[in-house]
């Protein structure tokens, strides 16, 4: 299936694209939920298991939440992800920069005794990948291991909460790492297009402008010290989540080692949640130049006129699957191919949900911008005035179903469902409820979300074009 949102926050350095693949397991899940001694001795307060997801929720008593989901689909592979909310955009714009090179200040001067060469040789040696990242409003230490690794990565983890540590050295490589990235934007044509067409549908707020050579200046050490120890201090707020091929028992022993012992903070509220973008009023153009391109890109983006929920997310999957499958047969019976049209919604402020959007994407020669652009806005205004079709809604539907087994066999479909359902604040027993919604979907229904969901006075065409030779 094509499940597929982006998350559209711009980070120059770091850039989190998350995809979401949404399938469902058939039934409601039972959960059971205990609270034995022995859990509560070692560490864990209290132990939560949703039968139907073979999943097992566990609240430390330090304040972290863990979820386990053993699997068998690869033999030797773990994914593990510790999130939380909060990130460099909650700061002012003089001290942003050092917020978000705080994680490679921090990566770049090791860990506790360890040098970061000592670091990357331990991470090699048990096969190891861990990368923690601060991004404009969330917080990630994440990585992969095979089952002899996962006890060194809890170690890591734990010793990144306990034993960072932000040394001058540490500043000065990340600084000369930073301005190599940076100087090599410009001929970057995907992130130059990625800035332009965030700045436009977002009017360029503050805490979304990207970092550059000249804000590397305003990087103080004693600032990143602070931000980090903010954002990696206090347990409480993080969810870890671990999918893969390992023992639960044993992972618990884990859990209870390394991780319930990373001492609670009573930490102040410093991170903000209150972040607003505003779309462009009624249509803006924009079209830019790419260097080192053959084609064009455009994209077509609409401001939802809902917000989006646990509830409504299918529905709006399914419709833009809807409008998808509709522009590819118009495209192709005008042009011969559908160039690659794709329609997805988007969440410039991910992991928040605030201010999302659809968006229309194809490829094309200069010459065929225009065209395909007024194919799809005269064939979004049939669909708003027609609706869909019968046809169409159950051709989506068989699509989504046969697609359920590949993508619940998938652990980096698990990773990430789980990981926004916690940032999400949402029951992972939401999971499996969305096939069941897809299905019992009507025409009425799909063909409402067509009218109301978004408006064909409002929107941005934001084209790419290739640099002139």
């Amino acid at each position: 299936m094509n499940f597929i949102f982006r998350c559209c926050t711009l980070v120059i350095i770091f850039c989190c694209v998350n995809k979401l693949h949404a399938h469902e397991l058939p039934s409601i899940s039972k959960t059971i939920i205990s609270k034995s001694t022995e859990d509560i001795k070692d560490g864990i307060a209290e132990t939560k298991f949703f039968s139907d997801l073979n999943l097992t929720q566990l609240i430390l008593k330090n304040g972290m939440t863990v979820w386990l989901k053993p699997t068998n689909f690869e033999s030797d592979e773990i994914f593990i992800k510790l999130s939380a909310l909060g990130g460099f955009a909650s700061l002012n714009a003089t001290d942003r920069p050092s917020g978000e090179l705080a994680a490679q200040i921090a990566w770049e001067s090791g860990l506790g005794e360890l040098s970061t060469d000592q670091l990357s040789v331990l991470l090699y040696e048990h096969s190891l990948e861990l990368a923690t990242k601060i991004q404009p409003f969330s917080r990630i230490i994440e990585g992969t291991s095979g089952k002899e690794g996962l006890q060194e990565f809890l170690k890591c983890v734990n010793m990144i909460f306990t034993q960072h540590k932000l040394t001058e050295v540490g500043q000065k490589e990340a600084l000369q790492n930073a301005t190599k990235i940076l100087s090599k934007i410009d001929s970057d044509s995907e992130q130059t297009y990625e800035n332009a067409f965030l700045q436009v549908n977002t009017q360029n707020p503050t805490f979304l402008t990207p970092l550059s050579a000249k804000k590397l200046r305003n990087v103080d050490l004693q600032k990143a010290k602070a931000f980090y120890e903010n954002c990696f201090t206090d347990p409480a707020p993080f969810a870890c989540i671990i999918v893969g091929s390992f023992q639960l028992d044993e992972a618990k022993k884990l859990i209870n080692k390394y991780l319930s012992v990373i001492p609670k903070k009573n930490s102040i509220h410093f991170f903000q949640d209150n972040f607003a973008v505003v779309f462009p009023p009624k249509i803006t153009h924009k079209v830019i130049t790419l260097a080192g391109r053959l084609d064009s890109l455009t994209r077509i983006t609409f401001p939802l006129q809902t917000n989006l929920n646990e509830k409504n997310i299918p529905s709006m999957e399914f419709m833009c699957q809807i409008i998808e499958a509709r522009l590819r047969a118009v495209i192709t019976s005008k042009m011969e191919y559908s160039h690659g049209v794709d329609v997805s919604y988007e969440f410039p402020l991910y992991p928040l949900l605030d201010n999302s959007w659809i968006s229309i994407r194809y490829r094309c020669d200069i010459l065929g911008v225009n065209q395909i652009k007024d194919l799809i806005l005269k064939e979004l205004k049939m669909l708003q005035e027609n609706g869909s079709v019968e046809q169409e809604m159950l051709e989506i539907k068989r699509l989504e179903s046969g697609s359920e087994e590949f993508w619940l066999r998938d652990n980096y479909y698990w990773i990430s469902m789980l990981s926004n359902y916690y940032l999400w604040n949402w029951s992972p027993e939401q999971i499996h409820k969305a096939e069941s919604q897809t299905q019992n979907l009507t025409l009425d229904s799909i063909n409402y979300m067509l009218k109301t969901y978004f408006i064909l006075s409002n929107y941005s065409v934001i084209t790419g074009m290739p640099q002139k030779i």
